[in-house]
């Protein structure tokens, strides 16, 4: 088991995506209410890690394994340093394709400002 670091512990940090073979993935953070629209193999993936609120789109082949093997690499990629490899024991060139999970501390420094709750309710 793995945590997986949510923005208002609903949606995505950023948007994020990789590619593993010839199947490539975008994840995109949405705003309240929107839920998951995506491939059914990824729905399940993000319901299970808590997020709620996102969109995802799958190019290339949609072979279920390598759906969920890139978008596990996508997920966990910002928890390990650089060519570290993809947390399985592969490569350590894997983990330099995809942009990965950004925490809240990166975000607010590549914006060069602090991120500010706007929930009104």
């Amino acid at each position: 088991m793995d945590s997986v670091e949510r923005f208002e512990k609903r949606t995505l940090w950023t948007d994020m995506e990789t590619k593993l073979g010839s199947t490539h993935i975008i994840l995109r953070p949405r705003p309240v209410g929107f839920g998951l629209r995506c491939n059914p193999n990824v729905h399940q993936v993000l319901k299970a890690a808590g997020i709620k609120d996102a969109s995802a789109k799958v190019w290339g082949s949609r072979n279920p394994l390598n759906v969920i093997k890139a978008l596990f690499r996508v997920l966990q990629g910002g928890n390990a340093p650089l060519s570290m490899g993809d947390g399985f024991g592969g490569k350590a060139k894997k983990l330099d394709k995809g942009s990965g999970l950004r925490n809240k501390s990166a975000v607010e420094r590549d914006r060069g400002r602090k991120l500010v709750d706007l929930r009104t309710y």
